[in-house]
């Protein structure tokens, strides 16, 4: 927009701009109005500044991507953040779990050692067992490389 209605603008404002514009004014100042009375705004320059100015900055700050916003326009952001509000918390087995606010999570995993970890039937060994056994397998491990250098 170049003009509203005779008054011309020194730059143009995008119909966006002037949206955003209007939805803070709407938001801020006409709640305050509606609170204090409009005829409080007009009492000071203070006092209008207080009404108007947080509503035009914030305005002219949802108008554009900006880092506060991860580089995304307002509204994109806010609807990401909506979603991961009401997106599931917990995934098992790459589905999403119902899990309450008791339940306790316990993870069961276990560490590849090599051949290390199971005895001469191939069962796996306990956790002491299959430390030691890897402990003497690097040693062994060593020895033999040295030993052809």
């Amino acid at each position: 927009m170049y003009a509203l209605g005779d008054i011309s603008l020194t730059r143009p404002i995008s119909f966006k701009l002037a949206g955003n514009l209007l939805l803070c004014i709407g938001l801020w100042t006409v709640p305050l109005c509606a609170i204090f009375g409009f005829s409080s705004m007009l009492s000071s320059p203070l006092i209008a500044a207080i009404y108007i100015g947080p509503a035009i900055g914030a305005g002219f700050l949802i108008s554009k991507p900006s880092a506060i916003f991860n580089n995304k326009s307002f509204y994109s952001f806010v609807a990401c953040q909506v979603k991961y509000l009401f997106e599931p918390k917990y995934y098992t087995d790459l589905k999403v779990s119902k899990i309450d606010d008791g339940d306790k999570i316990d993870t069961d995993f276990s560490v590849w050692l090599g051949d290390s970890w199971l005895d001469d039937y191939g069962n796996p060994l306990p956790m002491k067992e299959a430390k030691a056994h890897a402990r003497t397998e690097n040693k062994n491990r060593k020895k033999t490389t040295r030993s052809s250098k």
